[in-house]
């Protein structure tokens, strides 16, 4: 009996240490990988189009029907919101920008979920689709001078369908 007692307070110790090992890996400090992160945005003609083909019929905006949340841009706007909800809070200067004409949407800044949130929300669900081309090469030339003020290790996250 007493062998049974010695292996029961040894496993019991064995687990009690995996705990307390495993709670410190758990509260291990998140150090950021990047100083600054840019995300621009298409914002062409093709980004305001259903997903898989097709237009949005203008008498569905306005109510904001089904095929408005079917558009590359609403999909897109969501993808944007989850990785928002995902992006811990470290120090780190995030940016939205838009391409196809590109625009501002939010300056670099010390990176708040509730701003960016909002600047995400603030991207137009419906816009002309014919005459908004795609020169993503220029979008992201355009960002070279927004660069020049960032110091440190900058991502670039495109979110684009890629199309003309």
């Amino acid at each position: 009996m007493n062998s049974k007692l010695r292996k029961g307070f040894f496993l019991s110790v064995v687990v009690a240490l995996a705990f307390l090992l495993g709670a410190s890996v758990v509260q291990a400090k998140l150090v950021p990988k990047i100083d600054n992160f840019i995300v621009l945005q298409d914002q062409s003609g093709s980004m305001y189009m259903i997903y898989g083909g097709g237009q949005v019929v203008p008498s569905t905006i306005a109510d904001g029907g089904a095929e408005l949340a079917k558009t590359k841009m609403t999909m897109s706007k969501k993808i944007l919101s989850a990785m928002n909800e995902k992006i811990p809070e470290l120090g780190y200067k995030g940016s939205l920008y838009m391409a196809a004409p590109f625009q501002q949407v939010m300056a670099p800044a010390v990176f708040n979920q509730a701003k960016f949130a909002g600047a995400v929300k603030s991207i137009p669900a419906n816009q002309e689709i014919y005459g908004r081309q795609t020169p993503l090469g220029l979008g992201i030339h355009n960002l070279d001078a927004v660069l020049a003020g960032l110091s440190g290790k900058t991502a670039i996250i495109l979110v684009s369908d890629g199309e003309e």
